[in-house]
C-alpha cells in the first residue's frame, strides 16, 4: 500500500498535529492556573473566572477541530482574540494569538484548496 504526500494531506496532518500540541500546551497552562480556585486561596475576582472560562473555550476548541472543524475554528479565533488581547494583554499577545489560531488558518487554507479543486 503506497501513500503519497499530497499538499492537502500535509495540511491536514499539520493541522491535527498542531491541535494536539496546542491542546497539551494550553491545557497545561489552564490546569496550572486552577490553584486560584482551591483553598486556602480567597475566592478569585470575576476577571479571573472570566479568563479561565475563555481559556477553557480555547482549550476545548483544539480537540473539537477533529469533529467539527468550522465551528471549532470560529471558537478558536474568537476565544484566542478575547483571551490574549482583552484578558492577558501582555507584550507577547500577538505571537500567542497567531500561534494559537494556526490550526484554523490551515483549516481554511485546506477548504480553499478543495474549492479550487472543485472548479
Amino acid at each position: 500500500m503506497k501513500t503519497t504526500l499530497t499538499p492537502l494531506r500535509l495540511i491536514r496532518v499539520t493541522t491535527r498535529l498542531m491541535c494536539l500540541i496546542l491542546f497539551l500546551i494550553w491545557g497545561f497552562v489552564f490546569v496550572s492556573h486552577l490553584y486560584w480556585f482551591f483553598p486556602p486561596e480567597p475566592v478569585p475576582p470575576v476577571e479571573v473566572w472570566f479568563g479561565q472560562i475563555v481559556q477553557l473555550s480555547l482549550v476545548v476548541s483544539f480537540p473539537l477541530m477533529f469533529w467539527k472543524p468550522k465551528p471549532a475554528s470560529i471558537l478558536m479565533i474568537a476565544s484566542a482574540f478575547i483571551f490574549f488581547f482583552l484578558i492577558v494583554g501582555s507584550g507577547g499577545a500577538i505571537a500567542y494569538f497567531v500561534m494559537s489560531i494556526l490550526p484554523s488558518v490551515f483549516y481554511f487554507w485546506e477548504r480553499r484548496i478543495l474549492k479550487q479543486k472543485d472548479k
